[in-house]
C-alpha cells in the first residue's frame, strides 16, 4: 500500500515534535573593485545600450550597476554580462574585495 503525501507527513512527524520558526534578516555587504576601459563606453556603445536596456546615462552609473550585478550575481557563464558581453572583450575587472555577513531575527 503506498503512501499519499499526507500520510507520509504524518508517518514521519509522528510523537512528540516541538518545531521552531523563525524568520530572520541577512544583510550581505560586499564590496567590489571595479575596473574599467572608459574608451570602451563610447557615444555609440552608450547610445546602444540606452536603447536595448535601461537608462545609463554617464559611466559611473555603468561602474555601480557591474558592482551590483556581480555582488547579486547576476551573470550568465563565468565572464559574461548581459548588456556587456565578454567583461575580457571590454576590459573590464571586477573583483569582490570584501564580505561581510549580519542576521538578526525578525521576530
Amino acid at each position: 500500500m503506498g503512501l499519499n503525501e499526507n500520510t507520509k507527513n504524518n508517518y514521519f512527524l509522528k510523537g512528540s515534535i516541538d518545531m521552531i520558526k523563525k524568520t530572520v534578516e541577512v544583510v550581505i555587504t560586499k564590496e567590489i573593485e571595479v575596473e574599467i576601459d572608459e574608451t570602451k563606453f563610447d557615444d555609440k556603445f552608450m547610445k546602444e545600450f540606452n536603447k536595448h536596456f535601461y537608462k545609463m546615462p554617464t559611466i559611473e552609473d555603468h561602474i555601480k550597476n557591474l558592482a551590483e550585478m556581480k555582488a547579486r550575481e547576476i551573470y550568465s557563464g563565468y565572464n559574461y554580462f548581459e548588456g556587456y558581453g565578454n567583461l575580457t572583450h571590454m576590459n573590464i575587472k571586477l573583483c569582490e574585495t570584501r564580505e561581510d555577513v549580519d542576521s538578526n531575527f525578525v521576530d
